[in-house]
């Protein structure tokens, strides 16, 4: 199969295609072409061809399209606070979360409100649980590795890692 026929096929140029076979896509059917696109080329940043296609122009970074991910999911659900359309924004957040490496999570940069809103279960169950049992402590400073294992501790939280009653 030519070039020009798997650009025509794909609906990208000619320079697309060369430019992607040069970096690995296969160029022996529109179909494997096709496949290893969708498998390798972030659809967040391409060109619109109308009708729902798109052209991706970028290849995926793994770490990086995660946190880009979780960006963009956390700014649409910015816009929905307060608004029961969050929830569905929260969900697929917490899929996004969880697909940031470990050790790209301390990268992750969120409104306060987002990271509230998913926390906000295991939020109220520790202050449910504090309530019957706990006395309040004058506030101390925290060390560190604690502050560390705390941020951890509160990303798995709004992953969904970590579950009210241990689950």
């Amino acid at each position: 199969m030519t070039l020009t026929e798997l650009a025509r096929g794909l609906h990208i140029s000619k320079g697309q295609a060369s430019k992607l076979a040069a970096r690995g896509m296969p160029t022996s059917s529109i179909d494997d072409a096709a496949t290893w696109r969708r498998e390798n080329l972030d659809p967040a940043w391409a060109k619109s061809l109308g009708a729902n296609r798109v052209e991706p122009i970028h290849l995926r970074k793994p770490a990086d399209d995660a946190l880009s991910l979780v960006t963009r999911l956390a700014l649409a659900a910015q816009k929905d606070l307060g608004t029961p359309q969050l929830n569905p924004h929260l969900s697929g957040l917490r899929q996004a979360l969880r697909a940031v490496p470990f050790d790209r999570r301390d990268r992750v940069a969120m409104p306060v409100e987002i990271w509230d809103a998913l926390c906000a279960d295991v939020s109220a169950a520790i202050a449910q649980s504090e309530a019957q049992w706990w006395t309040p402590k004058p506030q101390t400073e925290v060390a560190a590795d604690d502050d560390d294992a705390l941020g951890r501790f509160w990303f798995s939280v709004a992953a969904g890692e970590t579950l009210p009653g241990g689950g």
